[in-house]
């Protein structure tokens, strides 16, 4: 009589303990790097900012600053504009579901956007800081036009001087 075998044989078991342990370490380390998409991210919210400068700037007819330091990008109205604009801003910037709110003009001076790039990302920089003109022109802090350009781990962001077209 002939013995009916149930079951896998203990080298099977081990051989397929091995090939997923292969596996999991090859996959976990796809799983584990995120760099590309902290890159994509910091990237898409710098040009948003960017976009919400030029914006601000032309609604509110004043310049808006954008400057960076220290692994952050930061969009500032310029200080001492006239705030009779204070209340479009804010019903720009709000939804229906914000409510009633004041602005006063301490808080509009204070105004600030920032985005925070990821340690580890390389950031380049030239051109700034920089201003979103009423008019789109984009301007050095002397007044003439610049076409600022930002990098951020080898991405580019361009900013075209004469019409605040931005690339990136």
């Amino acid at each position: 009589m002939r013995k009916i075998s149930k079951g896998f044989t203990l080298v099977e078991l081990i051989a397929v303990l091995i090939l997923m342990g292969i596996l999991a370490s090859a996959s976990s380390s796809l799983l584990v790097n995120q760099s590309p998409y902290q890159q994509r991210m910091a990237i898409d919210q710098t040009v948003a900012m960017l976009r919400d400068a030029r914006n601000v700037a032309q609604s509110i007819n004043c310049p808006v600053q954008v400057s960076y330091a220290a692994q952050v990008f930061t969009m500032s109205i310029a200080a001492g504009c006239n705030t009779s604009w204070a209340g479009s801003l804010y019903s720009m910037m709000c939804d229906s579901g914000c409510g009633p709110h004041s602005i006063s003009a301490s808080s509009i001076d204070a105004y600030k956007e920032t985005v925070s790039v990821p340690t580890g990302l390389s950031v380049t920089t030239t051109g700034l800081p920089f201003f979103f003109t009423p008019g789109n022109q984009v301007k050095a802090t002397g007044g003439s036009i610049v076409n600022p350009q930002i990098s951020i781990g080898g991405q580019a962001i361009s900013v075209m001087g004469q019409t605040g077209l931005i690339n990136g």
